[in-house]
């Protein structure tokens, strides 16, 4: 077991390996297949198929500027929907004690614990101070 590690990881030099668009593109793999099983539709077979040698071509790719690239984009452009969950996700976990609030000046995303009432806030980003109702 211990040659074919070696022999594995040897191979594996040099190349660009897993990222977070790789672990996207499987997700999006998956979720064809699962389409496909239940359509038999071939276009989702054929989608299936190109992501998956898309992918198996970034992993073993040796041009690293080209692949972080890629990455970069992809983070780039899912950085919205990402930062949705995220919020969403620390609201659902904090909801007993804080409140999450925005700035009206520079609309940052304060985290306010609870005191009934209105309360004067000081945002941290800006350094307005501004009234809000928890």
């Amino acid at each position: 077991m211990g040659k074919f590690r070696n022999k594995l990881a040897n191979f594996m030099r040099g190349r660009y390996g897993m990222d977070d668009l790789y672990y996207f593109l499987i997700g999006m793999i998956f979720l064809f297949m699962i389409i496909y099983t239940f359509t038999r539709k071939l276009i989702f077979y054929v989608i299936e198929m190109i992501l998956f040698i898309f992918v198996v071509f970034r992993t073993f790719s040796r041009n690293y500027n080209a692949r972080r690239k890629e990455n970069e984009l992809y983070l780039s452009l899912s950085k919205p929907v990402r930062s949705f969950f995220s919020l969403s996700r620390k609201r659902i976990r904090d909801r007993n004690s804080y409140r999450y609030r925005k700035c009206p000046n520079c609309h940052q995303v304060l985290r306010l614990p609870i005191r009934k009432g209105k309360n004067s806030v000081k945002c941290p980003k800006c350094g307005k101070t501004f009234e809000v109702r928890i």
